[in-house]
């Protein structure tokens, strides 16, 4: 999305309208994706769960904002930023369904395959739409990359994605958020796409969720370990292995 169209007001009517259409567009995808599954086109499906799942992100997104303070001027361009970021797209569209589902945060390792998850999902992305040059010089091809069972499973994601979220959204209302809360939705996708690949984050989240497997904590635990070890380029393991730190 170029500069230009990122000139508009937000509101809380706009953003309910934006909301409805992203999750129908989100469901039209979906729908696609099966069709295509179908007729054995599993690279072309692949993608466009992948996009039905971005579609159902950015619509929670648009929901979870309806209860901040959208008098901030920040707010409003980290969420058009948001709205046109693959990466924080499928995070989001992992939100509703990690809410309503009571065992999928049972404990801090079910957590972390969910990111790893979502990182498999980003990656995944690109490689079943384009043809790419590997560092070998070997050339890949989506439709040789992309299994059926990979195209399958990634339906049913963005299935699970978008029933939740659905359900969730005409339930609920948009929730209200504390500093850290908001200070998370403001960090950097990129920086948080490469601390999740952290293994010393791992080890930190893992010892500290298991304290509270909540996702309020989980929060706490990503802007506390990125405040206190990431960009102080310190680690976790090497500070702490005898005295462990809980985030504040």
């Amino acid at each position: 999305m170029s500069k230009k169209d990122k000139n508009y007001n937000i509101n809380k009517n706009i953003l309910k309208e934006y909301q409805d259409n992203a999750l129908q567009n989100a469901h039209g995808l979906l729908s696609e994706a099966q069709l295509l599954f179908n007729h054995k086109h599993y690279a072309r499906a692949y993608f466009l769960a992948c996009l039905s799942m971005e579609e159902t992100g950015k619509a929670c997104i648009a929901w979870t904002a309806q209860g901040r303070n959208l008098v901030n001027e920040g707010i409003h361009k980290i969420l058009k930023d948001r709205f046109g970021h693959h990466t924080s797209k499928i995070s989001y569209a992992f939100y509703c369904w990690a809410l309503i589902s009571s065992n999928l945060f049972s404990s801090a390792e079910q957590m972390t395959n969910l990111q790893n998850l979502q990182m498999h999902l980003i990656n995944g992305r690109e490689k079943s739409m384009y043809v790419d040059i590997k560092v070998d010089n070997t050339i890949t091809l989506p439709s040789k990359i992309v299994r059926p069972k990979a195209s399958e499973d990634c339906i049913k994601i963005a299935h699970n994605c978008l029933v939740a979220t659905k359900h969730y959204i005409a339930n609920n209302n948009p929730p209200k958020y504390s500093s850290i809360e908001d200070k998370f939705f403001c960090m950097n996708p990129e920086k948080l796409y490469t601390m999740f690949q952290n293994e010393d984050f791992g080890h930190y989240l893992i010892d500290n969720l298991k304290k509270e497997p909540s996702i309020k904590y989980f929060m706490k635990c990503i802007v506390t370990y990125h405040d206190a070890y990431y960009c102080k380029k310190k680690k976790y393991k090497d500070i702490f292995s005898k005295k462990r730190i809980s985030p504040t």
